[in-house]
């Protein structure tokens, strides 16, 4: 049997941010009333009664009534423990790579990396080379580093100045567009409260997946700048999808 090919790379970025939004307040909710962080197969169990309980016909393949269950398939590997300045290689062909600086872990946004400039050879940056920044950081998992198919070659946190110390989530108009506190060309978040600028016009007070947050309305010139109109704007996936921008983005 042909194996389906999944269609997840084709959404939008909303999608993704809600799916984690669910996942963090279903997992809070549960430590909550538990006094314990679910497991992995806590957490399936909740989802498989999520679906059974919806609507039969929400899904393509099957009437959610025939489910039987949801369980997790788990690779044991090593735990991965990059470091804020860890310089990345990401395949880009047989003979380059591209290069990422991590930048860390943001709350629910999850792991931050900043793109250097480039395609480069598989080995160590030299300590001579003055690397620049492009575009705008994006925020993806560790399991490229945890499989082995993106390898940490270098540490250069002296490099952590070239991007923003608080990288910042954009959310879309489109995406919100009956949302009055984002802003009409979108708007920013941080994982933590823009300090000093409470008294700011374009800064607001917001509640996200029961979080209080800050966001910072965007202009036009600045949203255009950054993308965040087009269709393919990407800020946040799987490793695979990452691996897609930079080739788009990169050449």
């Amino acid at each position: 049997m042909a194996q389906e090919t999944s269609r997840t790379g084709e959404l939008n970025d909303n999608c993704f941010s809600l799916a984690t939004k669910l996942v963090v307040e279903l997992c809070r909710a549960f430590e909550e009333e538990i006094g314990d962080k679910p497991t992995i197969t806590e957490l399936c169990e909740l989802l498989y009664w999520g679906v059974r309980s919806s609507a039969p016909d929400i899904l393509q393949d099957i009437n959610v009534e025939n489910l039987v269950e949801l369980s997790p398939t788990i690779a044991r590997r090593n735990k991965v423990r990059p470091k804020r300045g860890d310089v990345i290689a990401i395949p880009a062909s047989k003979d380059s790579v591209f290069l990422v600086l991590y930048l860390g872990m943001f709350a629910r946004f999850g792991h931050a990396f900043g793109i250097l400039r480039g395609r480069h050879k598989q080995k160590p940056p030299s300590a001579q080379w003055q690397p620049q920044a492009v575009a705008r950081p994006f925020f993806s998992g560790l399991e490229g580093i945890a499989s082995s198919r993106w390898s940490i070659i270098a540490h250069r946190p002296d490099w952590l100045t070239l991007f923003p110390n608080e990288p910042e989530y954009y959310h879309c108009k489109r995406d919100f567009p009956h949302d009055e506190k984002i802003g009409p060309y979108g708007s920013a978040e941080t994982a933590s409260d823009y300090e000093g600028e409470r008294d700011r016009p374009d800064v607001v007070d917001y509640s996200s997946a029961g979080e209080r947050c800050v966001l910072r309305h965007l202009s036009k010139k600045e949203a255009e700048e950054i993308g965040l109109f087009e269709t393919g704007f990407f800020q946040c996936g799987l490793e695979e999808q990452a691996e897609a921008y930079l080739k788009k983005l990169l050449g």
